[in-house]
């Protein structure tokens, strides 16, 4: 304790006691109130500074802001200092760029949900006018089933009906493919010995060999089949009257025989064509249960397509629920973040407006959330 000499102090004893006391409870007073002020501050500042980290700044610019804004909204208004309120209106623009950023993501993601939530019902709507389809092809397939049965079982009766016609078209039918075959072989054989005529010696011996065989099964036309041997074995230039009299004799039966063949084939195809419509009511039973065969194929196929058709629609209904429940899930994410930077903007209006007299109060700010409180942090 000293007394005030050339030092210029005021010793302690100079001042009243009951003075003294009252300066001790003000200055104690102040001190808890600035405590509590400042544990007040910090969670508000946090909340601030959590949506400012988010923003769009550069790594740079953030790293900067991070390092000075918190002084500057831990600082009474009045108090701040020109760039300190520089910096209270670098955090407003981030805050008001962040806040309008989130809003555009929360339109974008209600404009994603209400498109998914249309396109579930979309595809609702079309998976029951697919399952409406099927129901009606398993209705036509059951009938096309019961018809091809009934086609079949009158095919059967009208086969047993019709045992002997048909057992007399078969034979008539291989009688009828019989004389194609030999109508083929003798018209071959007439071209091929015109051939022979025309001077084809490469192909002399099997020709000549398929011709004398010909004309020597049982027609009697042996004498000619062995002056063909001397004739072809002369050449051309040199025929006698007699041998170029034999070529054409040899020509014209080769001929009757092609003709008698095809009359032949004339005469069976119109036999067969005569069992084939005592065999009429056969044949329409037969064309009847081929038809009722086919509709019930293709009936079964198209039940088959319209099930897959189904179970396409229900998978991509199962996708869309989950776009659904995922573009919701964004939704109200988005919800959140905006409102938690709506929060943030409320609660630095009441940081950039302090006084000494305090903070302005929630009630003031209207909307404003009450944080919650937290342990105070060195700014």
């Amino acid at each position: 304790r000293t007394r005030k000499g050339s030092s210029g102090l005021l010793c302690l004893c100079c001042i009243p006691a009951e003075s003294r006391s009252i300066m001790k409870r003000t200055g104690t007073a102040s001190a808890v109130a600035a405590k509590r002020a400042r544990a007040d501050q910090t969670p508000r500042r946090q909340a601030v500074m959590k949506v400012v980290e988010a923003s769009s700044l550069k790594e740079e610019e953030l790293k900067l802001l991070k390092s000075v804004a918190p002084v500057a909204l831990g600082s009474n208004k009045e108090d701040r200092h020109p760039i300190q309120h520089q910096v209270v209106d670098w955090v407003s623009k981030t805050l008001e760029g962040t806040l309008e950023s989130r809003k555009n993501a929360l339109r974008e993601a209600c404009g994603a949900a209400d498109q998914a939530e249309k396109n579930l019902v979309e595809l609702n709507k079309q998976k029951e006018t697919v399952e409406k389809e099927l129901e009606d092809l398993v209705k036509v397939h059951a009938t096309a089933t019961t018809e091809a049965k009934l086609a079949q079982e009158k095919k059967v009766a009208s086969t047993a009906d019709h045992k002997e016609p048909l057992s007399v078209f078969k034979k008539q039918d291989a009688v009828c493919g019989q004389a194609r075959k030999v109508l083929k072989e003798a018209t071959d054989l007439c071209d091929d010995f015109c051939s022979l005529v025309a001077g084809a010696e490469s192909k002399v011996k099997p020709i000549l060999a398929r011709v004398i065989r010909q004309l020597r099964d049982g027609d009697g036309s042996g004498a000619l089949a062995a002056t063909l041997e001397s004739v072809f074995a002369s050449p051309v230039e040199q025929y006698t009257e007699f041998q170029s009299s034999a070529i054409r004799e040899a020509s014209h039966l080769l001929q009757r025989k092609a003709d008698a063949a095809a009359a032949e084939l004339a005469t069976a195809c119109k036999a067969l064509e005569v069992c084939d419509t005592a065999l009429s009511a056969l044949r329409e039973c037969e064309k009847s249960a081929a038809a009722a065969d086919e509709a019930e194929v293709q009936a079964s196929a198209a039940v088959d397509r319209s099930a897959v058709a189904v179970k396409t629609f229900t998978a991509e209904i199962k996708a869309a629920q989950k776009a659904v429940e995922k573009a919701k899930s964004v939704s109200e994410l988005c919800e959140k973040i905006v409102a938690e930077a709506e929060a943030a903007g409320t609660t630095f209006e009441a940081l950039k407006e302090q006084t000494q007299k305090g903070l302005v109060s929630d009630e003031s700010l209207g909307s404003a959330p009450r944080l919650p409180q937290a342990e105070p942090v060195p700014v």
